[in-house]
């Protein structure tokens, strides 16, 4: 944690000192980035990449700094709403184990009967997975 001077507060980062992370349970920060996603999907675009989004879930005082408990409810909130959901959307993650993968995937049926993936992992890993599980078809 770094102290701002200016604000006389501390703040977290993970990665570059000015590169704040954003605190997913404050409301406000949620609908910010709804915001933005809103905004680029009005223009048009099909999809995004969200780089360690496996970091935007954690539980500092447990030192839990990604996978948290509310990791799909995040996902959820920016790309589960009528606005978002037909997005193609990858959220990359650092995950190398394979039997860690498995437990970081989510799989469902919207009330289209489209199948949604969530999953953490590369994608050799995760078409693997679910193959080997006859949830996909080569």
């Amino acid at each position: 944690d770094l102290y701002d001077e200016l604000r006389g507060q501390y703040y977290l980062h993970m990665f570059a000192v000015g590169q704040p992370d954003l605190n997913w349970d404050n409301p406000e920060v949620v609908k910010a980035v709804q915001g933005v996603i809103d905004f680029w999907v009005g223009k048009g675009i099909d999809g995004f990449r969200i780089d360690v989004v496996d970091l935007i879930a954690k539980d500092i005082p447990t030192g839990l700094k990604g996978f948290g408990p509310r990791l799909h409810e995040y996902i959820h909130a920016m790309f589960g709403r009528d606005n978002t959901a037909h997005l193609f959307t990858v959220g990359e993650s650092v995950v190398k184990d394979i039997e860690e993968m498995s437990n970081r995937i989510e799989v469902r049926i919207d009330r289209d009967g489209v199948v949604k993936i969530n999953g953490m992992g590369d994608f050799p890993q995760i078409t693997s997975y679910l193959t080997d599980r006859g949830m996909i078809r080569k």
